[in-house]
């Protein structure tokens, strides 16, 4: 990988299979040479998720060399599992694809990177903020879910909508 990157596309498919276990994207604070770590990347996955397993995204790096930027634009994310975000690190996991009716649910648990819904997605299992920020960049991210905040602490959810005639984004807390 040439660490002088901005984006990194994979155009991919994720295709997970088997009966037990997980597949975890992650955001790396790995050193190159001089002991320099890319700033402020972005990993942008275009190709989509299908089969069976959970599938993590986790933020990794601590904001010592930026944050970094994991993104899902294009190519839904539709496996028969859990969508879960975690990790310790700073950034955001960015989800401008749909997430699809395989979908179980979707778990905010990082406190200190922001999970982003950008789409009408389609599952309907809950979705859970245990911990951290959820941003709602669609109307519709939620239209079959039932959002859960549990038990009081720091999470927070916010609700960012794009007015259609000033096209000024309105956010709510």
């Amino acid at each position: 990988v040439n660490p002088g990157f901005e984006v990194l596309t994979v155009s991919r498919p994720i295709v997970m299979a088997g009966t037990a276990g997980t597949y975890t994207i992650r955001s790396s604070k790995t050193t190159y040479g001089g002991g320099l770590a890319p700033r402020n990347k972005t990993i942008n996955w275009t190709g989509g998720v299908t089969g069976s397993n959970s599938l993590y995204i986790e933020n990794v790096t601590d904001g010592s060399y930026g944050d970094d930027h994991i993104q899902f634009s294009t190519g839904a994310i539709n496996m028969t599992g859990k969508l879960i975000h975690t990790g310790a690190g700073t950034g955001t996991a960015t989800i401008d694809s749909v997430i699809g009716a395989n979908v179980t649910e979707v778990i905010q648990n990082s406190a200190n990177s922001k999970l982003i819904l950008g789409a009408a997605n389609l599952y309907s299992g809950n979705t859970t903020v245990t911990a951290g920020t959820l941003e709602l960049n669609h109307v519709d991210a939620l239209q079959n879910s039932t959002l859960d905040t549990g038990a009081s602490g720091s999470q927070q959810v916010t609700f960012t909508v794009t007015n259609d005639t000033t096209g000024v984004k309105e956010k709510t807390t």
